[in-house]
C-alpha cells in the first residue's frame, strides 16, 4: 500500500520548516516513490512571490527542493499564502476534484474537497485568519481570502454531504474552537492564542465538529506550532506523521 505523511507548516522554508523534511529528519522519505505523499497542513509557502519579484527566487528554490524529493508534496493552504498566487495555479484534475499544479511534484488540495488518496477520503479545508495583521500588508503580506468564504463553507458541506458525513482523515489548518479551549486550558496559553480560537474558521470546524457529528479516524491540522495529541486530533508542526 502507497504511504501517506502529513506534517505541518513550512512557511516557505523561511524559518527552517522545509528542514524536517530533509533526508536525516525524514530519512524514510528516501524510500518513498512519487505515487507516495507528504501533505502539508497549511502555511506552505512556496507559492509567494510573483515572477521577477525579489522573493521569486527563493521560491523556485523551495519548490525545485521538494520537486527533487523522491515523493510528491500536496497541502492545503494557510493564512500566511500569498492567495492570489494560489488562484492563479492551473486547475487540473487529481484524486476526485480539482487541485491546483505548482509543478509535477506539488499540488494544492483546495477547501471544502473530499479527496480519494490512495485509497482513503481525505476532507480537506484550509484557512485561517492572521493573528499578526496589524504588521502586515493587504494584498501584499496577507489576504481577505486567508478565512474561507461562505461559498467555500456550503461547498464543504454539499461534498461531506455527498460523503454521508464520514471519510477516513479530515486534514485543515486552523482547529475547532473547542479543541482550541482544551489546547489552552492544558498549556496555560492565553494571549496569543486566545485570538486564533476567535477566527470565523475555528467557528466553521466547530460546527463540523460538533453540529454535524462529522466521522473519521483522525484529524490532523497545523497553525499552532506545537505537537501534541486530543482525542482523535493530532496537532503537527515538526512531526512527521504517517496516515494508518
Amino acid at each position: 500500500m502507497s504511504r501517506i505523511f502529513v506534517t505541518g507548516d513550512t512557511h516557505g522554508g523561511s524559518v527552517g520548516d522545509l528542514n524536517k523534511l530533509n533526508s536525516k529528519k525524514f530519512p524514510i522519505g528516501k524510500t518513498l516513490t512519487k505515487n507516495e505523499y507528504v501533505i502539508v497542513a497549511g502555511d506552505f509557502g512556496c507559492v509567494w512571490s510573483a515572477e521577477g519579484s525579489k522573493g521569486h527566487k527563493h521560491d523556485l528554490y523551495t519548490q525545485n527542493w521538494l520537486h527533487e524529493k523522491p515523493w510528491t508534496t500536496l497541502f492545503i493552504d494557510g493564512n500566511h499564502e500569498n492567495h492570489d498566487m494560489l488562484a492563479k495555479l492551473e486547475e487540473v484534475k487529481m484524486f476526485g476534484d480539482v487541485v491546483g499544479k505548482v509543478n509535477d511534484s506539488i499540488y494544492h488540495l483546495k477547501r471544502g474537497r473530499v479527496y480519494n488518496i490512495n485509497g482513503k477520503s481525505i476532507f480537506t479545508m484550509g484557512g485561517a485568519e492572521s493573528l499578526d495583521k496589524e504588521n502586515r500588508t493587504l494584498g501584499i503580506s496577507y489576504w481577505k481570502e486567508e478565512v474561507p468564504s461562505y461559498k467555500e463553507m456550503d461547498l464543504a458541506l454539499e461534498n461531506l454531504g455527498l460523503a454521508n458525513w464520514k471519510v477516513d482523515y479530515v486534514i485543515t489548518h486552523n482547529c475547532p474552537n473547542r479543541v482550541g479551549m482544551r489546547f489552552i486550558t492544558e498549556h496555560n496559553a492565553q494571549g496569543l492564542y486566545n485570538t486564533k480560537i476567535s477566527d470565523p474558521t475555528a467557528t466553521f470546524l466547530d460546527h463540523l465538529y460538533i453540529d454535524r457529528d462529522l466521522q473519521y479516524k483522525k484529524w490532523f491540522y497545523g497553525h499552532w506550532h506545537k505537537d501534541w495529541q486530543y482525542d482523535d486530533f493530532r496537532l503537527v508542526y515538526q512531526n512527521v506523521v504517517e496516515l494508518e
